[in-house]
Order: structure tokens, then sequence, then C-alpha cells
């Protein structure tokens, strides 16, 4: 959705900077001062009608420096949007409706977000679909890109598949993934096998397979008479299978072929059926995303196969934005929002944050974000505040994810849990050391990678509450910076739950947060969260171990301390649903994150200082003040 919005936005500017203004849907070109042609039907079908995937060659193509010395700006302006136009795949998709809001709100909860858009309808109770997975005979079923944390140890295909198979069911009950070794596969006849839904599988996989040519090739000739164990599979794919075998011959999806370099070629022609560019477009976005490594990426790979080939699951084209445009989305962006397209076109860091969002990747969170951080701006927040989040010109409603639904740690050093004590895990280390808490590992790929996360949870005046995660970006120039956000936090309905919220350039992002444990001597804890950029249409959730100084807590301990913590650590973990071989480490090597700008204002520490629910922590030594003055950055 991002790169919608980006390939909009500059659009939109070319529209303002030239003095044009579509008053009307017309299929009617327009001629910029090149006398190039381009339209917003064109535009329309070209950012929205194809999986965002196909920007990819584009990579970073344009540069901005154009616009100095005796370059024409608007000369250049017009030719970047045409060659942004033009990298474009246009394709036929459904309108995606739009999602509503979920988790728990109202006042109490602490959810004060007003969000816009139409609720998506939900995936049909009577909606099945089975995915069989056709793995290799031996005892491990073939070794994943999958490692456990911290031991780094392979896990087996099959054990990854399962713990798919347990995600999937999350967005519908009706769908299931299926393992099965290569000979039982051989044995058997897709006539008699059976699905969640009694019907026949829908898509085999064959994933990790060495085996040559002549089993291929007899696979092949089977698949061709419709007999044997392809017999009437319509929807046949192949990963991290050997490519000197051919395994990549046996694919199809629906009647078309996706191998082979002719056909490739083919299928960019004009005029070619849309069965085909839609196999082979669908077929290079499976393939962007099995490369991630990433197990939300896995998941959406086995949702994106069966949205467009066997049935349609909406969050997939929220998530990707599949969704055509009307004059409505252009009309709101001139219409409200012409000043802060005219500032994001006359700042250079604004516009190349909107070239580098066009050019991400099919629901590329981490690259999206990269583009964010590394060209943040006042320009940039302004454009996005006005045209995402004041004026919502997409009409994205994304929801909180609403399952798993993981449970808060009941008591704590042997008493129930209470609210005063949640908050009090969550300060952790605060005053012993700059911060609360810093992020071993986690498992959202965006969020959870950069290295160097220092969380700082602190007191406010009147109740509030706060959150500052201060970390560091490697920029996409190469250089590194250091971001700070600034979260406001209420308590939840359950204590050891909690709402949180953040103006991140632009979007206002809201989270739902459990604490799922943490040692007595807070070593060590695990926090969940599930959230949702409402009006840039994403959602996310994902898990975070911490610790005091960002190492695995049961790497410093020893003996059945040491074992203790691990169990508790992948037990908590596991009530979310993750594995840790789903978690991303990051790197806290001292060298790494010296003059961490980790201070609080003044005002910040005297309010936290003398805030009297901290008294009696102070008092009892669990807590001490914030005395130190260090470095410090604005939140963003």
């Amino acid at each position: 959705m991002w790169a919608c919005l980006a390939l909009l936005g500059l659009f939109c500017i070319q529209q303002s900077v030239l003095g044009f203004r579509l008053t009307k849907p017309s299929p009617f070109p327009f001629r910029g001062r090149l006398g190039r042609r381009t339209g917003f039907s064109v535009l329309r079908q070209s950012c929205c009608g194809a999986p965002s995937g196909s920007l990819d060659g584009l990579e970073r193509s344009l540069d901005w420096r154009d616009f100095g010395g005796d370059a024409d700006p608007w000369v250049a302006l017009d030719a970047a949007v045409n060659q942004l136009l033009s990298a474009v795949t246009t394709r036929e998709t459904e309108t995606a409706k739009e999602t509503g809001v979920g988790g728990e709100s109202g006042e109490e909860d602490g959810e004060d977000f007003e969000a816009l858009g139409t609720p998506e309808e939900p995936i049909s109770e009577a909606a099945h679909a089975t995915i069989l997975i056709v793995l290799p005979d031996d005892e491990k079923r073939g070794d994943s890109h999958f490692f456990s944390k911290p031991e780094h140890e392979a896990q087996s295909w099959e054990r990854v598949m399962k713990h798919m198979n347990e995600r999937i069911k999350l967005v519908s009950e009706g769908f299931q993934i299926q393992t099965m070794g290569l000979s039982d596969f051989l044995s058997s006849s897709s006539q008699g096998r059976q699905g969640a839904n009694g019907k026949d599988v829908d898509v085999v996989f064959f994933v990790g397979l060495d085996e040559g040519e002549d089993m291929v090739s007899g696979l092949e000739r089977s698949q061709k008479e419709k007999r044997g164990p392809l017999g009437n599979v319509r929807h046949v794919l192949s990963f991290s299978c050997s490519q000197e075998a051919g395994w990549g011959r046996l694919e199809r999806l629906g009647e078309r072929r996706t191998h082979g370099r002719l056909l490739s070629l083919l299928a960019l022609l004009p005029g070619v059926a849309p069965d085909l560019k839609t196999a082979f477009s669908t077929r290079k976005i499976l393939g962007t995303l099995w490369d991630r490594h990433s197990s939300d990426d896995l998941l959406y790979l086995f949702l994106v196969v069966l949205d467009t080939f066997v049935t349609t699951v909406p969050y997939v084209k929220s998530q990707l934005g599949l969704k055509k445009l009307g004059r409505e989305s252009l009309d709101c962006m001139l219409g409200n929002c012409k000043k802060q397209v005219l500032g994001c076109f006359s700042d250079p860091t604004c516009r190349k944050a909107l070239s580098c969002l066009a050019s991400c990747a099919l629901n590329d969170q981490v690259e999206t974000y990269r583009c964010i951080t590394t060209y943040e701006s006042e320009a940039f927040r302004d454009f996005s505040l006005c045209v995402l989040q004041k004026n919502n010109c997409l009409e994205n409603y994304a929801p909180i994810p609403e399952r798993p639904k993981p449970q808060p740690l009941r008591s704590f050093k042997g008493e129930a849990l209470t609210h005063e004590m949640a908050e009090r895990i969550f300060m952790g280390h605060m005053g012993r050391r700059p911060w609360s808490w810093k992020v071993v590992a986690g498992k959202n790929p965006a969020y959870d990678c950069f290295p160097c996360q220092h969380q700082l949870f602190y007191r406010g005046k009147s109740g509030a509450f706060w959150y500052d995660p201060v970390f560091k970006v490697k920029k996409l120039d190469g250089g590194e910076a250091w971001r700070r956000r600034h979260y406001r936090v209420k308590r939840a309905q359950t204590p050891g739950t909690f709402w949180f919220s953040v103006l991140d350039n632009g979007v206002v992002s809201s989270e739902y947060w459990t604490i799922l444990d943490c040692a007595e001597d807070f070593s060590w804890a695990v926090f969940y969260y599930a959230g949702a950029a409402s009006v840039a249409g994403l959602q996310y959730s994902g898990a975070l171990v911490c610790s005091e100084d960002g190492t695995w807590p049961f790497k410093t301990s020893e003996g059945q301390e040491a074992c203790e913590a691990a169990r508790r650590t992948v037990a908590s973990l596991e009530t979310g649903q993750i594995q840790t071989w789903e978690l991303f480490e990051c790197h806290n090597e001292e060298a790494t994150c010296s003059g961490a700008p980790v201070g609080l204002s003044g005002e910040a520490r005297e309010t936290h200082n003398h805030h009297p629910m901290n008294a009696k922590l102070f008092a009892s030594k669990d807590l001490v003040p914030v005395t130190e003055e260090l470095p410090m950055i604005a939140a963003t």
C-alpha cells in the first residue's frame, strides 16, 4: 500500500506543479511539459492493478539530483513519474474492501484512536483449502533455512510446516497444511488423497528434494496423462529443490506452466492470455517471499497462492495493496493536502522517501520501514499526516490482529499481578541503567531486528506512562543514525495488558501489548504485541525477549537457573504461537551501541523521580531515581 501511496503522491505532485486537476473520471490522457502522454487511468491500472513486486526492476534508480543545476525540475519530475508508471505491469484484481479495527476498544481499555474506512468482509466459514508439502524421506525431513535461537540449530521442514499449519488456521479454521514424505507421495493417488473439506488437495509443494531427473520425468509424464500422484492437482510448486533434477518442470498454476525462459518472456508480451500473466507474476511474488527467510513471509506465500487460485482471502489484498484507486483518492490528496504535496516536492529527502517506497517489493515491511527511517523529514511527516492520518485518502482500515491472544503473566513475586506491578516490570532497570530493557531478539523482521534497541519506560504527569524506544538504523545509503519514538501507554482491562499509541512519521500506530513472563530479579522478560497502522493498511504482531544488557538470559547464568530461564522463555513465546526459530537476534555489541542517546529530558526525569507511585519503590530500593544526564535525541 505504501508503494501505491508513493506512486499516487508522485502523480499528485506532477498534477499540482503543472497546474492540472482532474474533475471527473476520464480515459483521455493529458500532455506533460515533455509531451509524454500520461493519464490517471494509467496510474490507476499501474499502481494497484498489479502486484507491487513488479517494481523490483526499478530498484531506486530515480536520481532526484536532476532537480539541481540547469535542469528543468518540471521536466525531470514528469520524466520520473512516467518512469515509475512504465515500471509497473498492469493486472486486473478485485477491489479490496477495507478492514475494521480488531481487539478490545473503548476508553476504559485505553483505545482512543479514530479510524476511517469500511470494514472488510471476513472469510466465509465455508472456505476450505488444503496445501500438501512433499518432503525428503530422511529422518529430519530436510533441514530448512530456519535456525533455533540462540543455539542456531537447523530446523527440519517437517517442524516448520507443522507450525505453519497452526498459524494458517488463525486466518481460517478451514485452511490446513499437511506434510508427506516423497515415497508415500509417489505411492499414493491424487484421487484417493483428500483435504480437510473431503475434496482433493488444492496445492502441492515440493520442498527440499534432491532426487534425480528420472523420478521427475516419470512424474511429468503421469502429470500430462492426468494420472498418478499429480493426476488432478491443478497447482504445483517447488522450492529449494535440485535444479539439475528439473523439479521446476512440474510447476503449474491453474492450467499454466510457470517454468521455462521462453514462457516467461511470452508472459511479458501484450495480448497474452491473462491467466498466463497471472501465473508468472504470482510465481515471481512467491519466489520473493520464499527468499526472505521469514516465517511471516512464508505464511503470506501460502495465503497468496490460496487467494489467487483457490479461495478469496481478503487479508492478502489488504496487506499487499491490491486495490484499484478511484478519482476520489486523487481528489482527496489535491483537495485536502495540496500544501503538503508541494512541500514534499520541494524537499529532496521527502522525494527520496516516495521514490524509495515506490520501489519496495510486495508487502515488504522490512524495506518499507527502512525507507521511512532512512528518509525521515518534517515534509514527509506532514505529507503522511495529511494524506493518510487526517484524510485517509486511500481509504484503508487495517485491523489489529486478534489471534493469537496470549494470556498475561498472572502473578509476580508470589502475588497476583496488578497494574502497578505490571508497570514496574516495564520500567525494569530504569535508574540503575539509563534504560529499562535491551532487546535480545524479536519476531517481527521489520521492527525487531534493528541493532541496539533500548526500551525506556517512565512515568509522566497526571498518571501518564510513556515508552521511548531508542534504536540504531542502518540506512539505505550505507550510513547509520539513531532514531527515537515516543509512545503513550494506557492500561488495558486485564493487569499485564496495555494499549500503546505512537505517531510515527505522520501515521498513528495502535498496539496491544501483553507481558508474558518476567524473572523476579528482572534478568529477563518476554513481551508480546499486536498492532496496526490502520490508515496505512498495515498490521503486524511479534514478541520481544529482553534482558538488562541485551544478551540471552540463559547464556549469562548457569545450571538449574539457566535451564529454568530457557524453559520459561520458550514456554511464554509458545503461548503467542511463536517458536524460537522465528526470532531475529539484535546486535548489541558495545562497539555498535556505544553513545546511544538514551537520556531523558530534565522535565521528564523530574516528573518520573517525584511521581507518587514511584516513591514506595524508591523507598524499598526496588527502583532507583534517574539522576544521570545523558545525550538524547528528539522523538520522531
